[in-house]
């Protein structure tokens, strides 16, 4: 047997890229992250939050956090977040009743998250989540598998090296 003790801390400029990418798409492009487990999904999705609460363009933006992981030392700022729900019906409170700009929830996974994902999306809302997976190609696989149909327009993956692999639906870069 064991025990896991995680301690979430700040990592300031760990999302800077990523952020860059959102804003230079006017924050309308669906973001999906990946690593293996422990690759930094959490903070990254964390230090968004922070990145995002600051922008100088005012966007209404709703964590659903199902294991509380992503909230735990962003109590101070003016996000919206959902603790313990479960991902689907949390993404399903957030988009009936708060009219957010931006959904942000860690480690989604299975056809019930993507369906509440698709329907967050089909109302114009753009999601910004995590899956657990070591390379485009299983990402690809997990999507296939949950029947998604969320067009992610940024895929962040997290590599071992500490410089993302990015892919996005622009032409020139490499995309999925």
């Amino acid at each position: 047997s064991s025990v896991i003790i995680r301690i979430p801390s700040r990592r300031p400029g760990a999302a800077d890229t990523l952020f860059s990418l959102m804003k230079s798409s006017g924050f309308s492009k669906n973001v999906l992250i990946f690593s293996p487990p422990a690759g930094g999904k959490t903070t990254m999705l964390r230090e968004l939050v922070y990145k995002l609460s600051e922008n100088e363009k005012t966007l209404r933006i709703a964590v659903v956090d199902t294991r509380c992981e992503i909230c735990e030392g962003i109590e101070k700022l003016p996000v919206v977040k959902l603790l313990s729900y479960p991902r689907d019906i949390g993404i399903e409170v957030a988009v009936r009743t708060m009219s957010p700009d931006i959904i942000i929830c860690d480690e989604v996974y299975g056809e019930s998250d993507f369906s509440s994902l698709d329907a967050a999306c089909g109302s114009g809302i753009t999601s910004v989540v995590s899956v657990h997976a070591s390379s485009v190609p299983e990402v690809r696989s997990k999507l296939e598998r949950a029947r998604c149909r969320v067009p992610f327009g940024i895929i962040y993956g997290i590599n071992r090296s500490g410089d993302p692999d990015v892919y996005t639906d622009e032409p020139s870069e490499a995309s999925l």
